[in-house]
């Protein structure tokens, strides 16, 4: 779901049109719920195992680190909007303002799993 929304006319369409903003941000909160329930399993169905869990944040982790790595690294701007803007904050470049988020996503994604392990762990 975070992939599809960065591809650049998904993430345009989600900028530019309040209806898909509103569908983007329900997608988020759906798909988080259905992550959750199968790593934490609230109900105790057991579906996955703590070592299939553990692979499930992983491969979460990997996707996300993979889009900020694209991100970060990019050597042109991604998304048309930002890139056009008139007026940038402190005078940035687009591309110089769009790398530190890239690098923000690293850190996010490294201690939200970390706050995850102990969850698959306990819950087994």
């Amino acid at each position: 779901m975070l992939v599809a929304w960065h591809i650049p006319a998904a993430y345009e369409a989600a900028l530019t049109n309040p209806v898909v903003h509103t569908l983007e941000h329900l997608s988020f909160v759906a798909a988080g719920l259905l992550v959750w329930t199968q790593i934490v399993d609230p109900t105790g169905h057991q579906r996955l195992t703590v070592g299939e869990r553990a692979g499930y944040v992983a491969l979460l982790f990997w996707t996300g680190q993979i889009l900020a790595y694209v991100i970060a690294f990019a050597t042109e701007p991604l998304y048309a909007a930002y890139a056009e803007q008139a007026e940038r904050l402190l005078g940035l470049s687009p591309i110089t303002d769009q790398k530190p988020n890239g690098f923000r996503n690293f850190t996010v994604l490294r201690s939200r799993s970390s706050a995850v392990w102990p969850n698959v762990a306990t819950s087994a």
